[in-house]
């Protein structure tokens, strides 16, 4: 494994490769649409270093999250940033190809997925050296309708799940989980500024729900180039007061 560096999220302490793949700010996006209730199973697909499980133990405790991770080293660092943030009660994490599971395993169907999954098809764009980089990036493990047939395996009847995805890969997304009785309800695009094209979409599909779909307000991560919204500075700094600049969050 790389060298790892110790940083803070808020009131998270986290560890994570210095130089490899790092959480950018989309699962913060992510984790700040959900509001876990308590007894509430949710699964985090492809937890990395387990950014989103910790963002929603963090929300509330009483949540039984289960962090998956397919790459030893990650799962390993998830490990060790569920205790150090002392969530060992609330988050379990398994170090397993999602593909392979199924309910019996979970024990049970779950209420909610998260998952923050490869954007870019396996051929396109530029693959990353570096392997970490490159799995979380492109499909090389996990293609969309995968992850798509593992939500519906895994989701009870009226299950939730919530991804982040490329705005340019979004008429996929909405067909593939359409196609899958995963009903699109709620789609917010993310911008970098008021004035420029939609960069990502936070999307939330039911299983086996009625149509019908919400549109809230775009989210602009920043006012003015280098000033964050009020509304992101608050997902950047989770159980903390608002800080003066931004974390250090690397893009993915």
């Amino acid at each position: 494994m790389n060298a790892i560096s110790s940083d803070t999220l808020g009131s998270l302490r986290i560890r994570q490769p210095q130089n490899g793949y790092r959480f950018s700010i989309d699962p913060l996006l992510l984790a700040h649409q959900l509001a876990p209730r308590s007894g509430e199973r949710i699964l985090d697909l492809g937890t990395g270093c387990g950014i989103i499980a910790l963002l929603l133990a963090l929300k509330n405790p009483e949540a039984r999250i289960l962090a998956v991770e397919i790459q030893p080293d990650l799962a390993s660092l998830a490990r060790q940033n569920v205790s150090l943030n002392g969530m060992d009660c609330s988050i379990q994490v398994l170090e397993t190809d999602m593909r392979l599971l199924d309910q019996a395993r979970i024990r049970g169907p779950v209420d909610s997925i998260a998952i923050n999954p490869p954007y870019y098809k396996l051929k396109s764009g530029r693959m990353n050296p570096q392997d970490e980089k490159a799995v979380a990036r492109h499909e090389i493990h996990l293609t969309l309708k995968e992850w798509i047939l593992t939500a519906k395996r895994l989701l009870k009847t009226g299950g939730r799940l919530h991804v982040v995805f490329p705005a340019d890969r979004s008429a996929e997304l909405l067909h593939a989980m359409s196609q899958n009785n995963i009903t699109p309800k709620r789609l917010r695009s993310v911008h970098s500024l008021p004035h420029t094209p939609a960069r990502l979409v936070l999307v939330e599909g039911i299983l086996a729900a009625g149509s019908g779909i919400h549109l809230p307000p775009p989210l602009f991560l920043y006012k003015a180039p280098g000033l964050y919204t009020p509304e992101v500075l608050d997902i950047l700094s989770p159980g903390d007061p608002l800080p003066t600049e931004g974390p250090d969050v690397q893009g993915a």
